[in-house]
């Protein structure tokens, strides 16, 4: 199936960590050779966590660090190529984390906004 004009076909695997989902992607990527394969990375932001000494168990650090995981997938959006991509992980996973995590740890900080 081809894509037409600028349309693209997003499918995101999602499951929590160790599940397999890269290693699905992984296989599928050997069949597939005309979908687009992108694999997560969240190491580059993790690492600017690091730097700036981001403690997410605080409000203002949390709200901090999950923006700039925001900005990250939004960006990564405007890259796609055109037609249809696979992510090993996708923007859910950010939405998810985001207003759940202060709720896994007792805090009911206003993330929403």
């Amino acid at each position: 199936m081809k894509a037409v004009g600028k349309m693209k076909f997003i499918l995101s695997l999602q499951g929590p960590m160790a599940a397999g989902k890269t290693s699905l992607a992984k296989r599928l990527e050997n069949w597939l050779r005309d979908v687009t394969f992108i694999y997560e990375n969240p190491y580059p932001i993790v690492e600017k966590r690091k730097k700036l000494k981001l403690n997410i168990f605080k409000e203002e650090d949390f709200i901090i660090n999950q923006k700039m995981f925001i900005e990250a997938e939004i960006e990564r959006f405007h890259k796609l190529p055109e037609g249809r991509v696979i992510f090993d992980r996708g923007p859910e996973d950010v939405e998810f984390y985001t207003l759940y995590f202060p709720k896994a740890i007792g805090q009911d900080w206003n993330v929403e906004e």
